[in-house]
């Protein structure tokens, strides 16, 4: 979906979401694109919250505080993306707003569409509940909420209603490619990554993910800074996994043993 989305495609072919050119081709997919389901029309920025299904809406209009991780009612994508659009799944799914889950694309989001976040964890669910898909079965999923959703891998374009199905090899040790708030570190690094899109970065990342039976406590922020880093206001740091270079090389990078694993 998006930001390390080496999980389903070459660095030749430019493509979780989201690829660094270093992507190695031998880490893409070997499975044809699924044929695109029919387009849904995209939310507009400025959508107030209380028309989005399922949204958190604990306090009153005039309470909303931006910043707080909820998503009032008053509050839209264009006037507070810090708390918007929150979390709009059930809790199986262990959705984290703006993050980008890691993991093997079983399921390539570009030719894979759903309206909403529920219905594409629901796809989730649904692929693990088949036999046929018994040795990686989805536990992790991300979904483009935006009209077009910003990644690093720029030969590609994401589009609202992505839904990327992937499979982690350790679902309680969850790998993330990018989480929470942009340093400014990061937007100033990557200013022009989509310049021939006339996009900027945003401050926060423009995707949803969870991994299914997740326990996530929303009262925790994070951070992706400039070297790709992930730090939360709990204190831990999480530093992302490159299956593509040495353990020696993840190690020194300080990715920890128990995440070295895809």
């Amino acid at each position: 979906s998006h930001y390390d989305e080496w999980t389903a495609v070459s660095a030749s072919a430019q493509t979780p979401s989201p690829v660094a050119a270093s992507t190695p081709a031998s880490l893409e997919a070997a499975r044809p694109l699924p044929a695109p389901s029919q387009e849904r029309a995209p939310p507009t920025p400025d959508q107030p919250a209380a028309q989005r299904a399922l949204q958190h809406q604990d306090g009153a209009a005039g309470d909303a505080v931006c910043g707080d991780g909820k998503c009032d009612a008053s509050e839209t994508l264009a006037s507070c993306f810090a708390d918007c659009p929150g979390v709009s799944t059930p809790p199986t799914c262990g959705e984290e707003p703006h993050s980008d889950p890691q993991g093997n694309a079983v399921v390539d989001g570009r030719g894979h569409k759903k309206a909403s976040a529920a219905e594409c964890c629901e796809a989730c669910a649904a692929h693990a509940a088949n036999p046929r898909n018994a040795k990686r079965p989805c536990n992790s999923w991300v979904f483009c909420y935006m009209p077009v959703c910003w990644s690093l891998d720029t030969g590609n374009t994401h589009t609202f209603g992505e839904c990327w199905l992937k499979w982690q090899t350790d679902a309680s040790h969850p790998l993330y490619g990018q989480r929470g708030k942009y340093s400014a570190e990061f937007r100033k690094k990557h200013w022009s990554a989509h310049r021939h899109n006339n996009l900027t970065v945003p401050t926060h990342v423009p995707w949803a993910g969870g991994v299914l039976g997740a326990r996530v406590d929303l009262s925790v922020t994070w951070e992706t800074g400039a070297d790709g880093s992930m730090r939360s206001s709990a204190g831990d740091v999480m530093v992302d996994y490159r299956p593509w270079e040495s353990r020696e090389q993840n190690l020194k990078r300080g990715v920890k043993p128990e995440q070295m694993k895809f």
